[in-house]
């Protein structure tokens, strides 16, 4: 399998990342990516260089693909602007606030429409 098609289908380009490891268990692909700080222009005051604060660690759960399921670790630059001295995070667009793809949101949603269970659409979506 290509672990970095999996890493670009959930919205994290490759060759955005300058750290990119990969682990498989028996039904699990982990990820572990750090994202390239690549968005120093501040976007609230537009001041061209922003420095680096910190770097903030996420989690994407992915459907599972066949057999098994995906799993990212990144971390994203967090970036602090000396002109109006606010923080703010490298954007991703990809996935929600809850740290799911859009993709199985659309799936949840999908199955919240037929009649089922919740024990069973949690059973089925991890």
């Amino acid at each position: 399998m290509n672990y970095n098609t999996l890493l670009s289908s959930h919205g994290i380009p490759p060759e955005d990342c300058f750290e990119i490891e990969y682990l498989t268990n028996d039904n699990e692909i982990m990820i572990f990516a750090k994202i390239k700080p690549n968005q120093r222009k501040c976007i609230y005051c537009n001041y061209p260089d922003s420095r680096i604060k910190e770097y903030k660690k996420k989690i994407i759960k992915s459907l599972p693909t066949g057999k098994d399921s995906t799993i990212i670790y990144f971390t994203l630059p967090r970036y602090v602007c000396p002109n109006c001295n606010k923080t703010y995070t490298h954007n991703l667009n990809s996935f929600t606030s809850n740290s799911i793809t859009k993709s199985l949101k659309d799936k949840l949603i999908e199955k919240f429409a037929t009649i089922c269970t919740f024990k069973s659409i949690a059973k089925d979506y991890d």
